[in-house]
């Protein structure tokens, strides 16, 4: 957490009032949305709602600045997702269809972009099926960031999660297998 907090605080630095670079917005972004996982594992529910709160202004500043750049959509989709598991409730009906309009739009601007099939599927994944969650649709989605991506290993374990949910125990133990030979360090 420590140095995630030290990048986004270089990355503020190097924000400009006046036109602030696209890209610095969109890893402000990034890196203000990786410090909310850090909170919510250790379940500092309050830091984590501050640093999405970031995420989310960061992400709409990287996208007004520059609407076709995919990923910063892809962000503000994901944002708008953890948003939804944090805050529950209501949460889900308000930013529920903003999240997925937001990563439809990521891979309509590029078609090749893991990542954002990577939160299509967690979206397909964690959302009820009544809302247009689907989680062989999600499967979908994971195989096609690991195709685009072989070395992710974020795509391969909720690749494997889902895997797991479905009710095939083997093949969820084939690709947490490959997740952890990948990157034995990963806590997740």
């Amino acid at each position: 957490g420590e140095a995630l907090q030290r990048a986004r605080a270089i990355f503020d630095q190097l924000a400009h009032p006046g036109t602030p670079s696209p890209s610095i917005s969109y890893y402000q972004a990034r890196v203000s949305l990786a410090l909310v996982n850090v909170h919510a594992w250790r379940k500092e529910t309050g830091a984590a709602v501050r640093y999405l709160d970031d995420a989310i202004e960061s992400a709409k500043a990287a996208i007004q600045r520059n609407p076709k750049h995919s990923d910063s959509h892809r962000l503000l989709g994901e944002a708008y997702g953890r948003l939804i598991g944090l805050k529950g409730g209501m949460t889900g009906m308000l930013y529920g269809r903003r999240s997925y309009n937001e990563i439809a739009l990521a891979l309509k601007l590029d078609a090749d972009n893991s990542r954002a099939f990577l939160a299509m599927g967690i979206w397909k994944l964690r959302t009820p099926k009544l809302f247009g969650g689907n989680p062989d649709e999600a499967i979908q989605h994971f195989q096609k960031a690991l195709q685009l991506e072989p070395q992710s290993v974020p795509a391969r374990v909720w690749l494997g999660v889902a895997f797991k949910e479905r009710g095939l125990r083997a093949e969820a133990r084939e690709v947490f297998e490959q997740a952890l030979a990948l990157q034995p360090q990963n806590a997740w």
